[in-house]
This record gives C-alpha cells, structure tokens and sequence, in this order.
C-alpha cells in the first residue's frame, strides 16, 4: 500500500524491475551496453564516493537461466554487498554483506595443506 492505495502485483514487479536495472546501470555505468549477460566488471563514475579514485567495484554473474547476482566491493572502506536479482519477480534483493578489514589482516584460515607456516618453515630450509 502507498499512499493509502494497494498496488497491483504488475505495478511492484515493474517497479522492482527498474530499481534493480537502474542500480545495475547506476553502478555498473553500462549506459547504451544493457545488462550484463555474464561475467563483467566496472568501476562506477570518474571518481568513486567521497573523492575515491578506486571507486566501486561491481561485477554481474549469472544464478541458473534466470537470476543474477551483483555484487558490489568498495575497496576504501574494505566491504563488499552481494544482491539477487530476479526479474521475473522484479526484485533485488541484499544477499550478505562484510567488512573484510579484518580478514586480510589473517594469516590464513581454512586452507588446505600445506599450510602458510608450513611453507614458511620449507623456505627458512638451506
């Protein structure tokens, strides 16, 4: 309901359709290139937020036939966002979101063998 009057299902899908085509362009910067069809990646605007030269980083993949999956890296904070976007229902959805500050500040976790310190430990070896 907005404005005290229900909104039909096509109205929503439609609306959902356009904020999820309008962040994908808005971000991705595709103008006359439409939506992405498979891997692709962009830097949004000259300069990213607050001055940034980084800017965000943001890359489509596909999810089956029908789903894709945008996600969004802002290098200066060290966070990323990962949204679902489905069309057919019109809608974009938040997925997961994290600061990775402190995860590049491991050394390592969950690897598989060999390990960091055992690789370590193999080049101190004469």
């Amino acid at each position: 309901m907005v404005g005290g009057t229900r909104l039909g299902t096509g109205f929503v899908g439609l609306f959902g359709v356009c904020v999820g085509i309008g962040l994908s362009v808005l971000v991705l910067g595709l103008g006359g290139n439409g939506l992405a069809s498979g891997p692709r990646s962009a830097r949004a605007g000259g300069t990213g937020v607050g001055g940034d030269p980084a800017g965000t980083i943001a890359f489509t993949s596909n999810l089956g036939d029908q789903l894709q999956l945008l996600y969004l890296i802002d290098p200066q904070v060290k966070s990323f966002s990962i949204y679902r976007v489905d069309p057919r229902r019109g809608s974009v959805k938040l997925e997961a979101a994290r600061h990775y500050r402190s995860d590049m500040q491991l050394a390592e976790y969950n690897n598989e063998t060999p390990t960091v310190r055992e690789i370590e430990t193999m080049l101190r070896q004469p």
